[in-house]
């Protein structure tokens, strides 16, 4: 059913309300109406409009650990509010680590990664997590502010531990990671929602996968330091490309591509690769130099966030 767009105003348009809907709802004249806003669409409704909430139950009980966080991760990415886990079995198998965790505790840690997940119910053989949070579009960037503060207060930290009893703080690397992703997660949750283009939607969701994999590589390289010990050389070095990080996320705060850091990127990288290593220090580098790899998807993400701005 198609409705014409007529002028009423300077900057006013209209469209009339199909009469037959107007019927079935009892619409009078002079009725308010609730209109809810989507990027392509507009849904009148009479008193507030409630979004249908997505659910799902789960048959986890031949899940093992490693594919039930990612089954989670996704569910939460999709925005669904309500998921039941069922089992018939109490435990879950930990590949990682060679060892059977008590299922029912294992799912009460993943709700803590996960802002807004809580447990509302559970038994013997069911779990049934809701997601109690609202998205809103105006928090993307207070999101994205807080995970840069989270990732440079934890580099810094690292650099400061180099000379120090190392191990103390490779112990507290794994909270510093898990914090991080909890907050990518949740802007990743949030960007769904979002009013966003689908390009930018695209764009955005590819960079903070990154990101995610990119704190994957701060724990691999505390791991590395913490068996091998770290030289006064690649610390520096390591100093280098992780302030080098740090302007990346300044660059896409700003929107702006930066012609000096991508000259800055090359040279880093010649100096990288020309740089003579023992084979214990070859292997922190080999970790740390996927932090400035990353460039290409912040200026791609800039990009496009400038194309949606102009048209």
């Amino acid at each position: 059913m198609k409705r014409k767009v007529v002028r009423i105003g300077p900057s006013t348009m209209m469209v009339s309300l199909p009469s037959q809907w107007v019927k079935q709802n009892n619409i009078s004249p002079g009725e308010e109406l609730e209109a809810h806003l989507k990027p392509k669409e507009i849904i009148f409704s009479r008193g507030e409009y409630k979004p249908q909430q997505k659910e799902i139950i789960l048959d986890v009980t031949l899940f093992n650990t490693f594919l039930l966080v990612r089954y989670l991760e996704m569910l939460y990415l999709n925005n669904y509010h309500k998921i039941v886990l069922v089992h018939s079995r109490q435990d879950i198998e930990d590949e990682k680590n060679q060892r059977k965790l008590n299922v029912r505790n294992f799912i009460k840690y993943l709700s803590t990664r996960l802002i807004g997940m809580e447990i509302v119910f559970q038994t013997v053989n069911m779990t049934e997590l809701y997601c109690l949070i609202s998205e809103k579009d105006d928090e993307l960037d207070k999101i994205e502010r807080r995970i840069y503060y989270l990732i440079k207060e934890s580099f810094q930290e690292l650099l400061a531990s180099i000379d120090k009893d190392f191990s103390k703080f490779c112990h507290i690397a794994y909270d510093h990671h898990d914090n991080i992703v909890k907050f990518i997660l949740y802007y990743l949750r949030t960007l769904d929602q979002s009013d966003k283009s689908i390009g930018e939607k695209k764009a955005l969701y590819s960079l903070y996968l990154l990101i995610d994999k990119q704190i994957d590589q701060f724990r691999h390289i505390c791991d590395v330091i913490n068996q091998l010990g770290c030289t006064f050389k690649i610390k520096n070095l390591l100093k280098e490309i992780i302030e080098f990080n740090y302007e990346m996320f300044s660059m896409l705060q700003r929107g702006k591509v930066s012609n000096e850091l991508i000259t800055k990127k090359y040279l880093l990288i010649q100096k990288i690769d020309k740089t003579k290593y023992t084979k214990e220090e070859v292997k922190i580098i080999l970790e740390a130099k996927f932090l400035v790899m990353i460039l290409n998807d912040f200026v791609r993400t800039i990009i496009i966030r400038n194309i949606v701005v102009k048209t």
